[in-house]
């Protein structure tokens, strides 16, 4: 595994819950995806692996390379996406186009939910779901039987499901006033929860 000095060939471009993301300053078409220390290796190599899958599925996503560390903590390489924004930043820095942009994530939510998955590609969608409701410590017992009755009326399905499907976890290479006929793309990231299944186990996010 390749061992990258963050310091003198990275600058920190964004922050999350599970760790940071760097651009390359020798190479402007990689950046990397730092997780925290305490995050468990297994998931991240997991998290890799559903990374490779989506993308050769065809799934707008970035393109994923191979696992580094700096010395105390892993990464992913990932294909850089220049001048990007995450739909939530879109709507915060324009909040008069907000309904545009909106319909911008939905219209790639409808197409991410119309990608059929080959059986056993991915977890299953309802499963995942129960399991981490089984492990949920913050719901209370009524509330959980609400959840789980819920979960018990999803259809099964074989269509992709991001499983954690919000505004923040799609970005666009629109810029800030341009017309949306302008040429733009658009990506998901986050993908360590994706699963094949129902959409309405999406929806519900």
């Amino acid at each position: 595994m390749e061992t990258v000095d963050l310091e003198k060939d990275y600058r920190k471009s964004g922050e999350g819950a599970n760790g940071d993301s760097y651009d390359c300053l020798y190479d402007s078409s990689t950046m990397l995806k730092m997780y925290n220390a305490a995050y468990p290796a297994d998931m991240i190599a997991e998290e890799l692996e559903v990374a490779q899958k989506v993308f050769s599925l065809g799934i707008p996503s970035p393109q994923p390379g191979e696992l580094v560390t700096d010395g105390e903590r892993l990464g992913i390489r990932f294909k850089r996406i220049i001048g990007k924004r995450s739909i939530a930043r879109m709507i915060a820095d324009e909040p008069q186009r907000m309904e545009p942009y909106t319909r911008l994530f939905a219209k790639y939510c409808r197409q991410l939910h119309s990608t059929p998955c080959p059986d056993g590609l991915f977890p299953d969608a309802i499963e995942q779901a129960r399991h981490f409701l089984d492990c949920d410590k913050v719901f209370t017992l009524d509330e959980k039987a609400v959840i789980s009755t819920f979960i018990d009326s999803v259809p099964h399905c074989g269509t992709a499901v991001h499983g954690d499907m919000h505004i923040g976890n799609m970005i666009s290479t629109l810029p800030a006033g341009a017309p949306l006929s302008c040429n733009h793309s658009e990506y998901f990231i986050d993908l360590g929860l994706f699963s094949q299944g129902c959409p309405l186990l999406d929806i519900g996010m």
